[in-house]
């Protein structure tokens, strides 16, 4: 009995450790990343039972098949209930949206006084060119999500037979909902390696702090790790008959994203979080990151942080196979 004893003392955690853990998870950021990591872990499980073992592997455990039906109807349950919460998801978009317009405003204005005091220098032609520039890049995703979360929300309304929509206009607006989520994406990846360039660059300058960047590039490196998992995740949902069959790398890619926004989640509440419970419920991106990182995740995004890790797709016939398209965050 004393080695449990101390086995569990081991294992718990400190007042400010709870406190911590309770503060993050007040927060919508961090209550969903929690639950996207029921969401899509037990996907990962399914294939050690019976019913979704690897064909040839000698796994034959009883009730086995009664699990994965249980793991495939957390997966579901949690899955729904994500999108149940983000049905307000484009209240903070607008936002956004609304920010980024004064911004471009306000750059418009200062490049028009510039371009009337000295001739402008166009340089030579390069392929870079045709890429959008940063403020463009952000603007392109604020429209991406502004189509993404009406359609997300006609999608989940019409599959619960809240509002009616015939079935192929139903997988219509499913497949084009996670399309505009994979413009997102993608531009984040765009966004990301113009910082990263940018912080390389800074590093080679003398004086450059290097804790202060070091924390800088950790951050990138998880952002990255989070697109990058839902990179393959937005094409499989964005394909009419999807780009496997199978649940599990469904949930390998959304149990890996999951795992990095919650480490930056927690990393970047680390240093405001409270020694007893907040009174009232913390707002929607209350967690916040150090000076650095704010800098660089807080324009990242939007999205992961106000309600991201997303999404849906058209309905199909098993049911945790509509959940993980239904899902898409964010």
């Amino acid at each position: 009995m004393s080695s449990l004893a101390k086995a569990i003392s081991s294992l718990s955690l400190s007042e400010e450790q709870l406190a911590h853990l309770t503060s993050y998870l007040s927060t919508f950021s961090g209550t969903d990343k929690a639950l996207m990591i029921l969401q899509y872990l037990p996907l990962v499980l399914l294939p050690l039972f019976p019913s979704d073992a690897p064909a040839g592997l000698p796994i034959r455990r009883r009730g086995g098949q009664a699990v994965a039906q249980g793991l495939r109807k957390l997966s579901s349950t949690v899955g729904d209930g994500r999108i149940l919460f983000r049905l307000f998801g484009l209240v903070p978009i607008l936002q956004w949206y609304s920010q980024l317009r004064k911004k471009r405003a306000l750059a418009q204005k200062a490049k028009t006084e510039v371009n009337n005091s000295s001739s402008e220098d166009k340089g030579s032609w390069s392929l870079t060119r045709l890429l959008p520039n940063q403020d463009q890049v952000e603007m392109l995703q604020a429209y991406s999500m502004l189509a993404y979360y009406p359609l997300e929300h006609t999608y989940y309304l019409a599959s619960k037979r809240i509002i009616s929509l015939a079935p192929s206009k139903l997988s219509t607006v499913g497949i084009w909902s996670c399309r505009f989520w994979a413009l997102y994406v993608a531009l984040s990846l765009l966004s990301l390696s113009r910082r990263r360039a940018a912080l390389s660059k800074e590093a080679s300058s003398p004086g450059a702090s290097r804790p202060e960047l070091k924390k800088a590039s950790k951050v990138l490196s998880l952002l990255t790790l989070v697109d990058l998992s839902y990179l393959p995740l937005t094409v499989h949902w964005s394909l009419p008959a999807g780009a496997w069959t199978s649940s599990f790398p469904t949930g390998v890619f959304g149990t890996i994203a999951a795992l990095a926004q919650l480490k930056l989640g927690w990393e970047g509440s680390r240093a405001v979080a409270p020694l007893a419970p907040a009174p009232t419920p913390a707002p929607v991106a209350e967690a916040k990151l150090s000076t650095v990182v704010e800098e660089v995740a807080t324009e990242e995004k939007p999205v992961e942080e106000e309600a991201e890790d997303n999404f849906s797709l058209a309905p199909e016939s098993e049911e945790v196979v509509e959940d993980e398209k239904t899902e898409k965050t964010e």
